[in-house]
């Protein structure tokens, strides 16, 4: 036989703080697992909602995780093996340490497929089955048995539903606050909906949350026409019905209605006949002749009017014509005067004030109110001849004020509404969390990695959406965070130490407790020293604007090149540029520069040239081109750096690597998933002393081998979404990143 379930929960939109309290229903996401059947749970700890809610979800994502993984249609054999999974989860969770769950569970973990049943239990939980008038408790009350974490779920019960099968699991509170046989007379003579909302009746009236229960009610599909399709409804016990109420309230009011309606409709309908043969034998004939009698009086009304009637009435008004026309020629014989207003007028906004307060005065001089008429109006409104009218005003006051209510109830509601759907979605993104801890707890890394991610994407769009949620989401991402990072070998500033936040600067570097903060497209140098942050401004050059700049790793120099394709350097505020010397030729325009041994490397990304200009006694050498473009593109390059090879990050977001101008192998490997790409790049940085290659990505720097390996990364706030810049002391383990106008200081 195949049966067909519909169920109703009741629970709450919010979390209890003395206990982990849910109940919940799973089916397999894949739609062509659907046969495998629902999965309903219930789970109490009486303990803390913390942490016990992760071994109370941990139970639940194993038995889904582990049920619907199979893909034949042994259901016994695989709830079976899915409950054996579940034990062996609890068992390793014991193993930690964390055991203050223990002795303190009550749960019921079913399996619904067609007409078949199979359910657990541990602890007080109570399953009740209602067939035929009758009441069977199927769960055993194990609340006596000294519980073994690898036998927390140990006996199954099985058997097969017929319909008309109603089952109840409910936490044991429930009957402080109901009788069983109240329970079960609220089961049997409703709906599974209607019942949850009278038993949320007797628990709010006694202020209790601590009770969860779901309602599944079994017929066949055969009979599905007249019966309400809805499956999954929830009664909230923490908040008030409102208007689902009272549309419910409604719906029972006209079902109860509906046969007397029903039997007022025919009765009327039979009348309406007799009524239309009654017309059209009786009335309809009589009415014709009345209609062909009136024609010819109108006809003959209408002949004396015009030949007897209208003249005479046309001799009498054209005197009075005559002498209106008169009049107006009269005044068209007088002299015009000319009106010097102007056929336009001005509106001043300076006089807004003056002109809108002509506007309100006329206004009201053309509404202004006549108390005289009001004096007559009152004692007619309320005289008994006029009752009518009061009682008709009274009732329209009546329903604008009911229209109103219900707007305002309907917006309370659907804000309501909003709130649980995001509640739901963080209930869920808590439940992608403890699925996450599983997998790592299982050493699947991939899939805790990617449930992270859905979490952390999750939770921070409920973070921005529902002010009242924001805790709670921020809560979560940073437990998701904690878990994420150890997966990908990251190390999270959320808190960076901010040096300064009023720079205009483009770029940054640090030498010996020094800020330098130049500005490309400016002659000014903004600096600051790390101890007082006070900033300080100079003009570096006249008449010249810096465009690029690069830093000597060795000797600790500033290198910017001016507008004037002049290429200077200095390492402090007191002393003005040095300009660099160029024994024959010109500089060629850089976007960026790097200097190492001595040799000054320029590099063009319009020209997609390297220039390398060699020192010698008199100057610079002229530059030459360092990089082959028949065989290497570097048009568009962002960055370079150098340490004996060159490396280029490109706008495609791809590194390569150059030795003597050779390209090299260099490959990004083993960049941790779910962002195993750089998408963001904007500066690439090394130096001869170091092994490691930085890449800023985004609001993170991706620390790579010198072949392109993943060895670390560094995450900085959401809050940093405009990183520019950073500079490195490798030696002291400081980096310092330019965001904006501001500038924040790490350790790693």
């Amino acid at each position: 036989m195949n049966l067909f379930t519909r169920y109703t929960r009741i629970t709450n939109s919010a979390k209890l703080t003395d206990r982990y309290l849910t109940v919940q229903v799973k089916e397999s996401s894949d739609p062509e697992k659907s046969s495998l059947g629902k999965i309903f749970v219930l789970v109490e700890i009486t303990n803390p909602w913390y942490p016990n809610s992760q071994i109370g979800q941990s139970i639940i994502n194993t038995l889904v995780q582990e049920y619907y993984k199979f893909d034949n249609n042994d259901s016994a054999a695989n709830f079976e093996q899915a409950l054996k999974k579940v034990n062996e989860t609890l068992g390793q969770i014991a193993q930690k340490g964390e055991t203050d769950w223990i002795g303190n569970i009550n749960s019921i973990l079913a399996l619904i497929k067609e007409n078949e049943i199979y359910l657990t239990s541990a602890g007080k939980a109570e399953a009740i089955l209602y067939r035929n008038e009758k009441t069977n408790h199927i769960a055993e009350n194990n609340s006596d048995t000294k519980q073994h974490p690898m036998k927390t779920f140990s006996n199954i019960i099985s058997g097969e539903l017929i319909s008309g099968d109603k089952i109840v699991f409910t936490s044991p509170v429930m009957f402080d606050h109901l009788s069983p046989k109240e329970l079960d007379d609220n089961v049997k003579l409703n709906h599974p909906y209607e019942a949850a909302q009278e038993i949320t009746l007797f628990l709010k009236k006694d202020r209790s949350r601590s009770v969860n229960a779901i309602i599944i009610e079994a017929f066949d599909k055969d009979k599905i026409e007249n019966t309400s399709l809805a499956q999954d409804e929830v009664v909230y016990l923490d908040q008030t019905n409102g208007l689902n109420s009272f549309m419910n309230s409604s719906k029972k009011f006209t079902d109860k209605l509906g046969p007397t309606i029903e039997s007022i409709g025919k009765s009327f309908a039979l009348g309406w006949d007799k009524i239309k043969t009654f017309i059209h034998k009786e009335v309809a004939p009589r009415t014709k002749t009345t209609w062909e009698k009136t024609k010819e009086i109108s006809k003959k009304g209408y002949t004396h009017f015009t030949t007897k009637t209208a003249p005479q009435i046309k001799n009498a008004i054209k005197p009075i014509a005559n002498k209106i026309s008169d009049q107006f020629k009269r005044r068209e014989s007088l002299p015009i005067e000319i009106d010097n207003k102007k056929p336009y007028s001005v509106h001043y906004y300076e006089e807004g004030g003056k002109k809108k307060s002509n506007f309100i005065k006329n206004l009201s001089n053309k509404f202004k109110f006549d108390s005289s008429k009001l004096s007559g109006f009152l004692p007619w409104l309320f005289d008994k001849k006029n009752r009518s009218v009061i009682y008709v005003l009274i009732a329209i006051i009546l329903l604008i004020i009911l229209i109103i209510n219900i707007g305002n109830l309907k917006k309370v509601q659907n804000s309501k509404k909003q709130e649980t759907e995001q509640s739901q979605l963080l209930d869920q993104s808590n439940s992608k969390f403890e699925e996450a801890k599983l997998a790592i707890l299982y050493n699947d890394q991939t899939k805790a990695k990617n449930l992270l991610n859905e979490v952390i994407t999750s939770a921070t769009d409920i973070m921005k959406n529902q002010p009242k949620l924001a805790d709670s989401a921020k809560e979560l991402i940073n437990k998701a965070n904690v878990e994420f990072d150890k997966l990908t070998s990251t190390t999270r500033f959320n808190s960076p130490a901010l040096i300064t936040d009023t720079l205009n600067a483009s770029s940054i570097f640090v030498i010996n407790d020094i800020i330098f903060a130049p500005n490309s497209n400016s002659n000014n140098l903004q600096y600051l020293n790390t101890t007082d942050k006070v900033v300080k401004d100079k003009a570096l050059l006249e008449n010249e604007n810096l465009t690029s700049f690069g830093f000597d790793n060795k000797d600790n120099y500033i290198y910017a090149q001016s507008d004037k394709d002049a290429i200077y350097k200095f390492n402090s505020a007191d002393n003005n540029p040095e300009k660099i010397t160029l024994a024959k030729g010109a500089w060629e325009k850089a976007n960026s520069i790097s200097m190492f041994l001595g040799s000054l490397y320029l590099l063009n990304s319009t020209d997609g040239q390297i220039y390398k200009h060699i020192s010698g006694s008199a100057g610079f050498a002229a530059g030459t081109n360092y990089v082959d473009t028949s065989k290497v593109d570097i048009k568009n390059a962002v960055s370079m750096t150098i340490d004996g090879s060159v490396y280029i990050l490109k706008s495609d977001n791809t590194i390569i690597k150059l030795s003597k101008s050779n390209l090299q192998d260099f490959n990004l490997k083993d960049i941790p998933t779910p962002n195993d790409k750089i998408t963001k790049g904007k500066k690439v940085w090394t130096t001869s002393e170091i092994n490691s290659l930085f890449v800023l990505d985004g609001n993170r720097i991706l620390e790579l081998d010198k072949t392109g390996k993943f060895l670390h990364q560094y995450a900085f706030s959401p809050d940093l979404q405009d990183i520019t810049d950073f500079f490195i002391q490798s030696t002291e383990k400081i980096i310092w990143v330019l965001n904006d106008k501001k500038v924040y200081k790490v350790s790693y």
